[in-house]
């Protein structure tokens, strides 16, 4: 995909700096520990809600064509779908353990 020069340098050069934070936000989350990890991941979530908005801004703008839109529009909702399952399953695990920790013990 290429963009035209002026938008190349603004838009462009964000959703790009948006895709390397994700991806480095990503590898971090999976070093940290449950509470850090859930908070990382919602930064990451918004991150990908916000590419989207540049993605659909650059497909308005005639920066992107119909293929590349799609492209990037399937893969972001693949991510989107990996980043959801990931929180539910930290969720459900915080809920198990505060569910734990609520039992009396005999």
């Amino acid at each position: 995909m290429s963009f035209p020069k002026p938008s190349r340098y603004s838009l462009g050069v964000r959703m790009e700096n948006n895709i390397l934070e994700i991806t480095e936000l990503a590898y971090l989350a999976l070093s940290k520990q449950k509470n850090s990890k859930l908070l990382i991941i919602n930064k990451i979530d918004i991150l990908l809600k916000i590419l989207s908005m540049h993605v659909r801004l650059a497909h308005k703008t005639h920066c992107l064509n119909d293929a590349g839109h799609a492209e990037l529009s399937e893969k972001q909702l693949e991510i989107g779908r990996m980043i959801g399952n990931w929180i539910k399953e930290l969720d459900e695990n915080k809920m198990k353990t505060a569910q734990k920790a609520q039992l009396p013990f005999e």
